[in-house]
């Protein structure tokens, strides 16, 4: 699948090829190949290429979407780019163990400039140092749920 968007301050171009593996009681979902983000007002160009997603407990249990492998991330000027690492979580350790992320901000050397932890699904923050950590983004609470037309009138 090939896609192109523009809009007055981004476009985006990519590429994606989504394949699927069965492994019993869970399916992978491999997304191969990458997309770029592109704002003409910078010059600036964001590769990223995307981990793989797995549907687990198919068979029994409770069904949950979980996120394995790394995140690339490079900007194509200044050769900045980071890896964020989804961790695999634990078959013994529950949710507690589930979502995790690290990751890496580097310069175009490889020198690292700052470091990502945290959990897709909580929160992420940006560690500098040994005991600093800035908060990036927090995820929202859902909306309420609003009625709409057709529930009302069922």
């Amino acid at each position: 699948m090939a896609f192109h968007t523009d809009s007055p301050g981004w476009q985006i171009d990519g590429f994606l090829s989504p394949n699927q593996k069965f492994w019993g009681r869970s399916m992978e979902i491999i997304v191969a190949g990458d997309y770029s983000i592109s704002f003409p007002n910078t010059q600036d160009t964001f590769t990223i290429r995307k981990p793989s997603s797995f549907v687990r407990n198919l068979v029994a249990g409770t069904k949950y979407l979980e996120v394995v492998g790394e995140l690339l991330v490079a900007n194509e000027r200044t050769g900045e780019h980071s890896i964020v690492h989804f961790k695999e979580g634990s078959s013994w350790g529950g949710a507690s163990t589930r979502n995790k992320v690290e990751g890496k901000v580097m310069d175009p050397k490889g020198t690292v400039k700052a470091e990502l932890v945290g959990r897709w699904d909580e929160a992420i923050d940006r560690k500098e140092g040994k005991d600093s950590f800035k908060r990036l983004w927090t995820i929202s609470e859902f909306p309420p749920r609003k009625p709409t037309a057709l529930a009302l009138a069922c």
